[in-house]
């Protein structure tokens, strides 16, 4: 089964039936989604009118009463509470992390310092022949090496416990986070709150990506740690077994010595692996929010691995209600709060947050096209409820040297009409960089968003939000025409 990708939006659309026809005042939401062999767009229609550019604002009339402010209130106050107890926790999981920096440094100068007593045993050959005293002050040496290991072991054994003790905190932020994500839309805060509780989100997400990446690459250090420790250990055997050998007999010392000449061989073949640096299997991460919500089926945020876009994972969003489930949210519309009308290096990177409006960005999209087959959906809904969707069973964008042109679909089904086939074969456009093929200007700066115009649209999926002008506002042609 080909990993799936998600596009959810909701957005206003309003009907361009002509320039001349009334505008429309009701927005549409889009969602869209990618997913293994799936692409769906959501679209809602306003219930007066539909234009080629407008998107559905969702009004929330403000409940009267001292009861509902209460209640109001008191919801609040919880995702206030809950809010700053992940940011303690998230403190809490930094120093446990520091914690593990320091003893992981503490562990990788006793394998320096080893590694120095170990060269000081190659010159045992040259001193096999030496006095009592020398043979005893060498046997001294190796039971300081067998303490330093048996150090090294433990401190080994508090470095696993306190990584556990992290990726268990991770695990319990990342339930937190739904339960954030699930009370945001209980809650019907005023603008400047709810700005200033995802600008809070952001920050959180980020800390939390930062924290799961220096988790990563600690595990593949601690993984070249133990490698090395077993090296070493592999040594420390082979050298006590010289304990019991060595005697103050001359004639067993002859035995003693080509002993030591074969064990030494052993010991350099080992220190040149050591220096090597061998290499272990990484950490197995989910390629799909499919394969990432297998055992849940639960819709929240889940980390991914696209081997060809990078090693390390990344934070996606996963709708698991939708049409089966398994579709990564790869784009949302939902209420104005981001400006879409932004520049090729925003697109390429992409911006917003996975819990409001957002755009996982076209690198990311490339490099999941790229990596297996992809369905596209895009959904939509109008204000009174009317849901129409769009579905393409094989999604697929170039990469930047191609401006990452949209070079197929596959087959269309669906309700809500076919918008998006005209487009294909066309490169993405944003407002500095105009690669549309209309000779009479940019059609970005023209229509005030981004997408894969030509001369100009028939979809337009990142216009402005609620826009009514035409062709400026969120857009999809075919889905006013059916719910004419």
């Amino acid at each position: 089964m080909a990993t799936g990708m998600a596009l959810e939006m909701e957005m206003e659309m309003a009907m361009e039936l002509a320039m001349e026809q009334e505008k429309m005042k009701n927005a549409n939401i889009f969602h869209e989604y990618v997913r293994d062999h799936k692409i769906i767009i959501y679209g809602t229609k306003r219930e007066d009118q539909w234009s080629n550019g407008a998107m559905e604002q969702r009004s929330r009339g403000a409940s009267s009463g001292q009861l509902e402010l209460n209640r109001q209130s008191e919801l609040q106050n919880r995702q206030i509470d809950l809010l700053n107890e992940l940011k303690s926790e998230f403190k809490e999981s930094a120093t446990k992390q520091i914690r593990q920096s320091e003893l992981q440094n503490d562990v990788i100068n006793k394998l320096n310092q080893l590694n120095e007593k170990f060269s000081k045993v190659t010159d045992l050959e040259s001193k096999i022949d030496l006095s009592r005293s020398e043979q005893n002050r060498q046997i001294d040496l190796l039971n300081e090496l067998k303490g330093e290991f048996e150090e090294l072991a433990t401190k080994q054994i508090r470095q696993s416990e306190l990584q556990n003790d992290v990726i268990n905190k991770l695990n319990q932020l990342n339930e937190k986070f739904s339960k954030v994500t699930d009370l945001e839309s209980k809650i019907d805060l005023s603008r400047s709150e709810q700005n200033r509780q995802i600008d809070l989100l952001t920050e959180l997400r980020g800390e939390f990506e930062e924290l799961a990446t220096k988790q990563i690459r600690q595990n593949d250090s601690l993984n070249d740690v133990m490698v090395k420790n077993n090296d070493f250990n592999e040594k420390l055997n082979n050298i006590t077994s010289l304990e019991s050998k060595i005697d103050i007999n001359i004639s067993e010392r002859r035995m003693q010595s080509q002993l030591l000449n074969k064990m030494m061989g052993k010991l350099n073949e080992l220190s040149e692996k050591f220096d090597k640096s061998i290499s272990l299997q990484p950490i197995q991460y989910p390629k799909s929010c499919a394969e990432a919500a297998a055992g849940s089926r639960r819709s929240n945020v889940y980390q991914i691995v696209v081997p060809s876009y990078s090693q390390y994972p990344f934070i996606v969003s996963c709708d698991e209600k939708t049409q089966g489930g398994g579709w990564t949210t790869v784009l949302r519309r939902q209420d104005g709060s981001v400006d879409f009308f932004l520049f090729w290096e925003d697109y390429k990177k992409g911006f917003g947050t996975l819990t409001g409006e957002f755009f996982i960005g076209l690198q990311k999209l490339h490099f999941m096209t790229k990596a297996a087959d992809q369905e596209l959906l895009i959904t939509m809904e109008d204000s009174i409820g009317q849901r129409r969707f769009a579905m393409y069973d094989r999604f697929v964008i170039g990469g930047e040297e191609e401006a990452y042109k949209l070079t197929t679909l596959g087959k269309y089904s669906g309700d809500a009409g076919d918008s998006l086939r005209v487009h294909v074969g066309q490169k993405f456009s944003t407002r500095d960089r105009d690669n549309d093929t209309d000779d009479n200007g940019s059609c970005a700066e023209m229509f005030t968003g981004a997408w894969w115009y030509y001369r100009c649209h028939h979809s337009n999926l990142m216009g402005t939000y609620n826009e009514t002008t035409f062709g400026k506002g969120i857009i999809w042609e075919h889905f006013k025409v059916i719910l004419e």
